[in-house]
C-alpha cells in the first residue's frame, strides 16, 4: 500500500530505532534505575502508542506503553492515567483476538478515492440500512391518514394486557389552508385477567367527557388501523405495539412510528416525555388515554420552532419501526387470553341466565 500505511511503517521504524538505541545504552551502563530523568523523551513513546491506537493494533500499544512505564517519572496522577490506558489497551487486545474469526468473515479494505494516494475510505461488504425513508412523493404533495394510539396496560412483560385503548384517526394534507382534521375517535376498556396495580388505575383514570367509552370491539379497532397509512404512539411504543399485537394479531404488519424516539426531542431543546412536550408547546396536560392520543395528533401537526416543517414530516421522512416477528411466546399468550375471555363470557352469560330464571320463577309464583 502507499500513502498513510507506508508513512506508518516509516514512523514506526524510526521511533523504534531511537528507543532501541537509547535503551541499549542504558542496559550497557547498568542504568536501569532511571527514576530521576527521562532517558528517552516521553513524546516518542506516546506518539507510537497513539499511532498504534489509530491503526487499531492494541497488542503493540500495550507493549510500548509498558516499556514507557519502566522509564517514566511522571507525577502520581499522570502515571495512574497511563496505567489505566495500558489496562484499556489490554482489554482491546483481548477483544480483538476473540473476534478474529468474525473480522475475517466480514473484511474491511482500504479503497482509494479519486486515485489520490493520500486519501482513503473504508469499504465494507455489509449493507448498511439507511434511517431515511424513500417515499414516492414529497410530503407537501401527500394526503396522509394516520392513527395515533395510546393505551393503558398492566405492566411491561409478555404476560401483561391492555386495559384501555384510545385511537384518533386523522387526515393531514399540507396543501390545504387547514391541513389537519380528526376523522374519528375511539376509546374502549377491557377487563384484564391479571390484576391492575392501583398506581396504574390512578395514572390512566378515564376523564373523557366528550364521548362515552365503548366496548372493546376488535373488528372496529382493526377497521381503524386498516384506514391509516401508518400508526404513531409515544411512550413505550415498542411495548405498546407488542402487547396490542399479541391481543390482536391482525395488526402485526402495521407500519408503526414512535414519536418519542423518531423525533430527536432532546436535540431540538425539549424533554421527550409527552406531558413535558405538550406543556412546552402551550398545550394543557393530557389526562387519560384519549386525551393523550389527541395530544400526539396536535403535536404532530405543529410546526417546529424556527423551521418550516411540522413534526409529522420528520416521521414521514424516516423508516418505521422494525417489523415485529410473531413468536411462540406471543402465540401462547394470545391463546391464553382468548381462552380466559371465552371462560369469563361463559360465566357472565350463565350468571345472567340464572338471574332471569330465578326472576321468572318468583314472578309466576
Amino acid at each position: 500500500m502507499s500513502g498513510r500505511p507506508q508513512l506508518r511503517e516509516n514512523v514506526e521504524n524510526k521511533r523504534l530505532g531511537t528507543i532501541d538505541s537509547v535503551e541499549r545504552d542504558i542496559r550497557q551502563e547498568n542504568s536501569c534505575n532511571t527514576t530521576d530523568q527521562h532517558w528517552v523523551g516521553p513524546g516518542i513513546y506516546l506518539q507510537l502508542a497513539d499511532l498504534y491506537r489509530f491503526y487499531r493494533v492494541p497488542a503493540k500499544e500495550v507493549n510500548i506503553l509498558k516499556c514507557f512505564s519502566r522509564y517514566d517519572n511522571s507525577p502520581g496522577e499522570e502515571l495512574v492515567k497511563k496505567y489505566e490506558r495500558i489496562e484499556c489497551a489490554t482489554r482491546l487486545d483481548e477483544t480483538a483476538s476473540a473476534s478474529e474469526i468474525r473480522i475475517r468473515s466480514n473484511p474491511l479494505k482500504l479503497v482509494p478515492d479519486f486515485f489520490d494516494d493520500d486519501h482513503f475510505s473504508i469499504h465494507s461488504k455489509l449493507a448498511v440500512e439507511s434511517g431515511q425513508s424513500h417515499q414516492a412523493l414529497p410530503f407537501s404533495e401527500q394526503c396522509i391518514k394516520a392513527l395515533t394510539v395510546c393505551s393503558a396496560f398492566t405492566g411491561r412483560t409478555e404476560e401483561d394486557e391492555i386495559t384501555q385503548l384510545a385511537l384518533v384517526l386523522f387526515e393531514y394534507q399540507p396543501s390545504r389552508k387547514k391541513p389537519g382534521r380528526i376523522i374519528e375517535q375511539y376509546v374502549a376498556s377491557r377487563a384484564p385477567v391479571v390484576v391492575v396495580p392501583g398506581k396504574k388505575q390512578m395514572q390512566f383514570v378515564s376523564t373523557q367527557s366528550s364521548m362515552a367509552e365503548q366496548l372493546f370491539d376488535k373488528q372496529k379497532i382493526v377497521a381503524l388501523f386498516n384506514q391509516a397509512d401508518f400508526v404513531v404512539s409515544h411512550n413505550d411504543a415498542d411495548i405498546e405495539r407488542h402487547i396490542l399485537v399479541t391481543l390482536i394479531p391482525e395488526l402485526i404488519d402495521t407500519k408503526w412510528y414512535s414519536s418519542q424516539k423518531d423525533i430527536p426531542w432532546e436535540a431540538i431543546g425539549f424533554e421527550k416525555h409527552l406531558t413535558r412536550i405538550t406543556r412546552a408547546h402551550g398545550m394543557r396536560r393530557p389526562n387519560g388515554c384519549l386525551e393523550r392520543a389527541r395530544a400526539i395528533y396536535r403535536i404532530l401537526k405543529t410546526f417546529e420552532q424556527n423551521a418550516s416543517q411540522v413534526y409529522l414530516e420528520r416521521l414521514y421522512n424516516k423508516q418505521p419501526m422494525k417489523s415485529i416477528e410473531w413468536t411462540p411466546a406471543m402465540s401462547t399468550q394470545h391463546k391464553k387470553l382468548h381462552r380466559k375471555f371465552k371462560y369469563k363470557t361463559l360465566v357472565v352469560t350463565t350468571l345472567v341466565l340464572s338471574l332471569v330464571i330465578a326472576g321468572s320463577q318468583l314472578f309466576f309464583n
